[in-house]
């Protein structure tokens, strides 16, 4: 075995400071060669309380509309056009690709000076020529008329619609929101329901609510959304409609967007027949469900009154509606029912004892 070294061992010398400057020097021009992820597209929408109760649905509908699109939207219950002039020059910065404005006209707030719609006339102008200048398009939603009232594009919509129309060749357009709310040209409380819709629907005549019984918004309960970006508590279809009628015009103004479809009506429901009026058959009772669409299915049942074979009742019961599709119970007699006699003979055995 050698024996170990005398050498001493030589130790690296301390880096110097140049080498040191050089190498961070280096780091932070290759940290800064690095891609950035470029921003997303994005849309904003700016409004009142409708665009508060139907938050959720303009979210949603806008997420699936525009796939990897940020949503923002920003809404207060009772605020006018002009309270958002601030925070849409503080948006400038996001570099948005799609602007929406919504606003009823209201008046309560103390931006509002000109008397009638004069601010609304030239705040909207503002707002065209704002993102105009950053090649943002804007989408005009006109108001909503009370329940009861003719079908319109409500108190600020003359003013969006002539602005839309003016400035056409800056993408500026316009959308009536009445479009999904109003039946036979009035606003209507209740609406014939969607098929999405069937569940909510109300069990006599497939209709829905779609207004707050206020008659102007579009929550289902009073005190409901508003304030905020606070969507209804539970479904409205109001707001559902409302966002709808949005989307699909703000999809048509970008290439490559989802135009989102309108959904089909809800199938009607059946009146389920009385078999037990005239003897019935369970095979002459199939057949007539089968014809309305839906699923019978049979079981027995004893009836002193039926002959075996016909049609006790069904379940659920005659002249009740049922939705096509849906199963139903049909009892077919058994006869009658058997009764079971037990007689218990006693017998007495007597002893005599001798």
């Amino acid at each position: 075995m050698r024996p170990f070294s005398s050498t001493p061992i030589s130790r690296p010398r301390a880096l110097q400071p140049r080498f040191v400057t050089a190498v961070i020097l280096l780091a932070l021009l290759g940290a800064a060669c690095l891609p950035v992820a470029p921003e997303p597209p994005t849309v904003i929408v700016y409004g009142d309380s409708l665009s508060s109760e139907a938050s959720g649905q303009l979210d949603s509908q806008l997420q699936t509309a525009f796939p990897g699109w940020r949503v923002i939207v920003r809404s207060q219950g009772g605020a006018a056009l002009c309270d958002y002039k601030t925070q849409m020059q503080d948006d400038a910065t996001l570099e948005a690709d799609l602007v929406i404005i919504q606003f009823s006209g209201n008046y309560f707030t103390p931006c509002i000076t000109n008397p009638g719609f004069g601010n609304y006339f030239w705040d909207a102008g503002w707002t065209i020529n704002l993102w105009h200048e950053r090649n943002t398009p804007v989408l005009f939603v006109g108001g909503l008329s009370r329940v009861g009232q003719p079908a319109g594009i409500g108190t600020t919509g003359g003013t969006f619609k002539w602005w839309a129309e003016y400035t056409a060749a800056w993408g500026t357009r316009f959308v009536d929101a009445s479009t999904f709310l109003v039946e036979d040209g009035i606003y209507k409380q209740t609406l014939p329901c969607y098929a999405s819709e069937e569940e909510s629907c109300t069990a006599d005549n497939d209709r829905i609510n779609a207004r707050n019984t206020d008659g102007s918004h579009l929550c289902n309960a009073l005190g409901s959304g508003g304030l905020g970006n606070i969507p209804c508590p539970d479904y409205a279809s109001g707001a559902y409609r409302f966002a709808l009628a949005i989307v699909r015009a703000a999809a048509a103004m970008i290439p490559g967007a989802i135009i989102p479809g309108v959904p089909g009506p809800v199938t009607p429901r059946v009146v389920i027949p009385d078999f037990a009026i005239l003897p019935t058959a369970y095979a002459a009772a199939e057949s007539t469900l089968l014809g309305l669409g839906l699923v019978p299915s049979q079981t027995g049942e004893a009836s002193d009154t039926v002959a075996v074979g016909d049609v006790v009742r069904t379940n659920p019961a005659a002249g009740q509606k049922l939705r096509p599709g849906k199963p139903i119970t049909v009892y077919v007699s058994t006869g009658p029912s058997v009764t079971t006699t037990t007689t218990t003979t006693t017998s007495t055995t007597t002893t005599t004892l001798g």
